[in-house]
């Protein structure tokens, strides 16, 4: 099975409600600020600014959507049954089913992508000198986004050869 490693994807009760999402919320942040996961030796943060619900912004960010007709962030219920696969994904991401490198997205802001491609699913963090910061993690979906990962991941090994 490929990412053996990932946990099932969270069964959502129809008629969902707030505390559906508080008490995935919860875990969340108990994942990411009370047990500090590490990548690579270093601690992966979280910005403390909070968002929705009161909720940390990241979180919201990562289980919404942009609705561009209703011009804001709509839940979306494939991103929040995957919410826990990002703890797994970082903690194996030496693992052969994670594609994981580091890009430079502009001068001196370079960023991890870990891809676990055979599942449709990235988690971006930021590399700051002494951690790493959880930027994002979502659903790829389309073609257009895997050839735009493909191309980041190609040219940032280009950039690595000796």
């Amino acid at each position: 099975m490929v990412a053996d490693f990932l946990p099932e994807e969270l069964e959502l009760p129809l008629g969902w409600s707030e505390d559906s999402i508080s008490e995935i919320y919860q875990r969340f942040f108990n994942d990411f600020v009370n047990e500090k996961i590490m990548y690579s030796g270093k601690p992966v943060n979280v910005s403390m600014k909070k968002g929705p619900m009161d909720m940390l912004n990241v979180f919201w960010h990562i289980i919404t959507k942009e609705d561009k007709k209703r011009g804001e962030r709509l839940v979306d219920f494939a991103r929040l049954k995957r919410v826990f696969w990002i703890k797994e994904i970082i903690l194996n991401a030496d693992h052969p089913d994670v594609l994981n490198w580091e890009y430079e997205e502009k001068p001196g802001k370079i960023r991890v992508y870990l891809w676990v491609q055979e599942r449709d699913y990235v988690v971006v963090l930021e590399k700051k000198p002494n951690s790493y910061f959880l930027v994002t993690a979502y659903n790829v979906e389309g073609e257009s986004t895997r050839r735009r990962l493909r191309k980041k991941y190609e040219k940032s090994q280009k950039n690595n050869r000796p």
